[in-house]
């Protein structure tokens, strides 16, 4: 991709891709405690199922029909009923401490596993092959009936293709390679696997099972840093954070206003908000609209999830889309909830970690589309007429309260403060008519004073 409307010197090309690079590397955790690249059987983190289950018709119905993969399954081979329940416990709590923590999808079953020599003559890797994401089941009033259910799409281990693209210029997975993206058959898939890195010294694909978690979402922000050099060059935000000043001074935005007479009049057609929001909310709120960059920051409970479920239906009612990404997988439901109150949990597509399968995703996007054809038009003109008859009384009020008045130029608002701080023994209750308080002017108060 080529830069097309702007032209950037050197050193804010420099500044972005030295970034890149150390961002990747920061995001990229190649090191040997990733069991994604050097996995090791856990005590009670992974559950490795003997080798014999690789070709068996479960294992094959599970992969291809999604059938369930039960007790017989887990404990193939005469293991230990105990540990096998302990583990799969273990390993399952874990995943679900990911989720609400973290909102990733973690828990999968790995199959085949890769090796091959490393330079460093260290410790040689085990990078699982396939991943599927999947759910465990534990069930019965001795919590014995155990299942393994398929939750998402067959995938290469991301990570394992990411090294061997980069360290041996090979493709994973790229073309008609079926037997490598989805093999009908797990053997004849670790052939073409071996046949694919014959070049790679030392390279050996393994028959295995094994069940864990494991976690690669990190991966998707890589390929992005490395595939849009160019983009990141020209975005004045990556720039800025990359460090370069020019970049930083174009961003810096003016002052936030104070709500003016465009924010105070705002007709209620042009208003979207579908919660309550104070001032300081519709500020913030209007200075996103008119394209300022900005934070807000507040302790908990002052409002700011409501502030973005309240942006999120302003975008999507000017047709704009929106991406909402937190750390946490709370703050995500948090948002999500407001948003389902107001009747509007239709208009956000939910990614869950990027983990949902295709069909999940497909099957949401439909059921939105069918609740926006079946959606009525809200007649709202008789609402709208009374909320802008008392806005518009409320802020006449305040207007005149806060006008400063002649001759001693002076609000309503700033008199009563002076009254009430006036001591009760300086009070008199004489009282002057207009005619003669119009020659208290304000030259005239400093004289007698």
């Amino acid at each position: 991709m080529n830069i097309v409307n702007k032209q950037f010197n050197e050193s804010r090309m420099t500044r972005v891709n030295q970034a890149r690079e150390r961002w990747k590397q920061q995001l990229f955790d190649l090191g040997r405690r990733n069991n994604l690249l050097y996995f090791r059987d856990l005590k009670t983190g992974s559950l490795r199922i003997p080798p014999e289950a690789f070709t068996s018709e479960p294992l094959m119905a599970f992969l291809h029909d999604g059938s369930p993969l039960g007790r017989d399954f887990l404990l193939f081979g005469g293991s230990d009923p105990g540990v096998v329940l302990g583990k799969l416990r273990a390993i399952r709590d874990q995943a679900r401490a990911n989720r609400e923590e973290k909102g990733i999808q973690t828990l999968y079953l790995a199959l085949g596993m890769a090796t091959w020599h490393t330079p460093d003559h260290g410790r040689p890797p085990a990078a699982p092959i396939w991943l599927v994401p999947v759910d465990i089941e534990i069930a019965g009033t001795d919590s014995t009936r155990v299942t393994l259910k398929k939750s998402g799409d067959v995938t290469l281990n991301p990570l394992l293709s990411y090294v061997l693209e980069q360290q041996f210029g090979m493709a994973m997975g790229s073309g008609d390679d079926e037997d490598i993206e989805l093999p009908r058959n797990l053997a004849q898939g670790l052939a073409a696997v071996g046949e694919k890195t014959r070049f790679v010294e030392g390279f050996q694909a393994e028959e295995a099972v094994l069940v864990g978690n494991f976690s690669f979402q990190k991966l998707a922000m890589v390929n992005d840093l490395t595939a849009l050099g160019d983009v990141l060059v020209e975005n004045d935000v990556v720039a800025a954070l990359a460090g370069d000043e020019e970049a930083r001074q174009a961003l810096l935005p003016p002052v936030l206003e104070e709500p003016d007479k465009e924010t105070v009049d705002r007709p209620p057609d042009d208003d979207y908000t579908v919660l309550d929001a104070d001032s300081s909310q519709l500020r913030v709120i209007w200075n996103v609209l008119k394209g300022r960059t900005g934070v807000v920051s507040g302790p908990p409970g002052t409002g700011k999830s409501q502030t973005i479920a309240n942006l999120l239906a302003e975008c999507a009612a000017r047709g704009k889309s929106v991406l909402f990404v937190a750390e946490k997988r709370a703050a995500l439901d948090v948002v999500l909830g407001r948003l389902h109150e107001a009747g509007l949990d239709h208009l956000a597509l939910d990614l869950e970690g990027a983990e949902r399968s295709k069909q999940a995703i497909a099957r949401q996007l439909e059921e939105s589309l069918q609740h926006i054809r079946s959606a009525q038009d809200v007649q709202a003109a008789p609402v709208h007429r009374a909320f802008t008859a008392r806005r518009d009384g409320l802020n006449a009020y305040v207007w005149a309260l806060h006008k400063s008045r002649d001759p001693w130029g002076l609000s309503v608002y700033d008199m009563y403060g002076h009254v009430l701080t006036t001591p009760k023994s300086m009070r008199i209750l004489t009282r002057l008519d207009a005619a003669t308080l119009s020659h208290f002017t304000e030259s005239l108060q400093r004289q007698d004073r």
